[in-house]
């Protein structure tokens, strides 16, 4: 049976009168890959804000024990002195430093002496 990373179920979050999310349930297991797709407005990027905040209104979100969410934001303002290739650049940095992070747990995990 896969190990179940990210569970949500029932959740809804809205916005003042408006519902943007209702009874939302998603399970990301290991090693699966999921796309989110719809159009502007569907509430995409409410439901990854929701799920890597766990501020939901109603429901249940929950990650499997040591389990790190990160996930780059839609980019709302750009560094005026900054081109496009630098922008992304930089955060780039931020994922390769988590890159490295991930490789020195690996690396502890399969050496012996760490236990």
């Amino acid at each position: 049976m896969a190990r179940q990373l990210i569970t949500v179920e029932g959740v809804d979050r809205s916005f003042g009168p408006v519902d943007v999310l209702q009874d939302v349930n998603l399970v990301v297991n290991h090693g699966e890959r999921i796309g989110i797709v719809g159009h502007n407005g569907a509430g995409k990027t409410t439901l990854l804000n929701t799920v890597s905040d766990q501020k939901q209104d109603v429901g249940d979100i929950e990650f499997a024990p040591g389990l790190r969410i990160a996930y780059l934001t839609q980019i709302r303002d750009l560094e005026s002195d900054r081109t496009i290739e630098e922008e992304l650049s930089r955060k780039g940095r931020q994922f390769q430093e988590l890159e490295e992070e991930i490789a020195a747990i690996e690396a502890q995990m399969v050496d012996p002496a760490f236990y």
